[in-house]
C-alpha cells in the first residue's frame, strides 16, 4: 500500500488513476490535515519550482532541496531513482525547505544587496571573556540592540585608553558602527587596519571592507577586497556569490 506522502505527491503531480483520484479527493472532503499537507506540498514545489523555471534547471531544483534539508531530516539508505529524493522524505523537505528558501534564497522583497550582505555579527566579547568592563558589557547590550551611536561612544572612550588602544576586538566593533552611522571614512579606517594586519579577524576586516564599498557601490573596490579572502576563510563562499552578483556592474 503506498504511503500517505507518496499519494500526496502523485495527486499533486497528477499521477493517479481516475479511481484513485475520486477516492483521494473524497478522502480530502473530510480530513482537515490531509488538505493542508496537499497544500502545503504544492505552494512547496510551486515555490521551489518558479525559482529555476527560468533556468530550466530540474537536476539544480532537486540538489537545492535536498542540500537544504540535509541538516534537519537523515534519509535511510536505501536504493531511489537518480536526481530524486524518496517520495516520503521529498515531501518532509519540501516543508523544510519552502520555509528555509523563501527566507534566504527567494526574499522577494529583497533590498540593495547590502542588506543581504551586510548582516552584523552579534557581539558577545563580554561573555567570552576577551575583555571586560561594565562599560563594554553596556556597548556589546548597545550594539545588539542596534544602538551604533551610544556603543560607538562607549568603544571609543575605551580605546582612547593607552591599554586598550590595540584591541582589534573592540577596533573591528567600532567600524561596524560607524558603517551603520554612515561614517564611511572612519568604518574604512577601521577595517583596513584590521585587513593590513594578521589577527584573528582579518578575514572579517577585508569582508567589511569590502561592504563598505559596496554601500557606496565602489564596484570595482569590492571585487578587489572579496577576491583577497582565502579559500579557508568562513567568507569564502558569500564572497563568491557577491562576486557573481556585482559581475558587470561599474
Amino acid at each position: 500500500m503506498e504511503d500517505r506522502y507518496e499519494i500526496i505527491e502523485k495527486y499533486v503531480n497528477g499521477e493517479l488513476s481516475a479511481q484513485e483520484l475520486a477516492a483521494f479527493e473524497e478522502k480530502l472532503k473530510t480530513d482537515p490535515d490531509l488538505a493542508s499537507e496537499v497544500q502545503l506540498f504544492r505552494q512547496a514545489k510551486e515555490s521551489l519550482t518558479d525559482h529555476f523555471q527560468h533556468e530550466g534547471e530540474e537536476i539544480a531544483l532537486k540538489e537545492t532541496l535536498a542540500e537544504v534539508s540535509m541538516p534537519y531530516f537523515k534519509e535511510e539508505k536505501k536504493p531511489v531513482k537518480a536526481l530524486s529524493l524518496t517520495r516520503r522524505y521529498w515531501w518532509i523537505a519540501a516543508g523544510a525547505a519552502a520555509a528555509i528558501l523563501v527566507l534566504l534564497v527567494f526574499q522577494p522583497w529583497q533590498g540593495s544587496l547590502y542588506d543581504q550582505y551586510g548582516q552584523f555579527p552579534m557581539a558577545a566579547f563580554t561573555e567570552q571573556g576577551a575583555t571586560e568592563g561594565a562599560e563594554l558589557s553596556e556597548a556589546q547590550q548597545a550594539f545588539n540592540q542596534g544602538d551604533y551611536s551610544i556603543a560607538l561612544e562607549i568603544f571609543n572612550a575605551y580605546l582612547e585608553q593607552e591599554s586598550n588602544k590595540d584591541d582589534i576586538e573592540i577596533q573591528f566593533y567600532s567600524g561596524l558602527c560607524h558603517l551603520a552611522l554612515e561614517s564611511y571614512t572612519q568604518a574604512e579606517t577601521s577595517f583596513q587596519a584590521i585587513h593590513a594586519g594578521s589577527s584573528a579577524y582579518k578575514n572579517e576586516g577585508t569582508w567589511f571592507l569590502a561592504i563598505t564599498s559596496l554601500k557606496q557601490k565602489e564596484w570595482e573596490r569590492t571585487r578587489e577586497l572579496l577576491l583577497q579572502i582565502p579559500e579557508e576563510s568562513s567568507r569564502r563562499s558569500e564572497a563568491q556569490r557577491l562576486l557573481r552578483k556585482i559581475a558587470g556592474k561599474k
